[in-house]
């Protein structure tokens, strides 16, 4: 399939809602016009940055941009990657058409309106997450992680995984009573789930490290030191 494939749905849409259509005006690839509207159109086989940055630069001259495109299948709209485009596409304000290639014949829709991207009204709807990461940076006891790293992440919750682990490596086993006094609310909870593996329960109510645990307490001891 050719780009050029794409144009002739695109004209039909927007002459259906009363536009005049021109292909190729100056280096644009789809020129819409009624009155004083003027839309431009953007086509490419598949979403790439190339085309999102195309559009974005289309929005110079015209408040109102598509990018138009072969209808992906289910899995590629599904995908993080798509998701990632298409939410950069809200960002800037750049509306997407699907072009649909059926047996019945091509049909362009409307996917996503170009819209103006509200900030603010985004993060009213995301204080939850905001409110978090205040939350989760403030328990931590320090910055041991790099930017940008993958795998085993030092949080407050592991912290305080360790701070347990630490303290029975120090006494040997002991209460949960015990613990709970010098490691807060959520031990109880952090020995029974025993998500890293670091406890081992001998009697109801006593824990003690598990090889995991004394592995990770040697492996953390920089860390430790700090909570106890």
């Amino acid at each position: 399939m050719k780009e050029t494939a794409l144009y002739a749905p695109v004209k039909e849409l927007f002459e259906l809602l009363g536009y005049e259509v021109q292909s190729e005006v100056l280096d644009i690839d789809v020129l819409a016009t009624k009155n004083d509207d003027m839309i431009v159109i953007e086509l490419k086989k598949e979403l790439n940055l190339k085309l999102i940055v195309q559009g974005a630069q289309r929005q110079k001259i015209s408040e109102v941009v598509y990018v138009a495109i072969k209808k992906p299948s289910y899995k590629v709209r599904m995908s993080q990657t798509f998701l990632e485009k298409t939410y950069l596409l809200k960002r800037l304000g750049i509306g997407l058409i699907f072009v649909h290639f059926k047996e019945s014949g091509t049909v362009a829709t409307i996917e996503e309106e170009p819209t103006i991207f509200d900030l603010k009204q985004s993060q009213r709807l995301n204080k939850k997450i905001r409110e978090r990461a205040l939350k989760e940076k403030s328990m931590r006891s320090g910055d041991y992680n790099l930017g940008g790293q993958r795998g085993k992440k030092i949080t407050a919750y592991r912290e305080n995984a360790l701070l347990i682990a630490g303290l029975l490596s120090k006494n040997g086993m002991m209460k949960v009573a015990e613990i709970r006094g010098l490691a807060g609310e959520k031990t109880g909870s952090i020995l029974q789930k025993d998500y890293y593996g670091y406890f081992n329960r001998v009697t109801k109510g006593h824990y003690e490290l598990s090889e995991g645990g004394k592995e990770a307490v040697a492996a953390y001891e920089y860390i430790i030191e700090k909570l106890i």
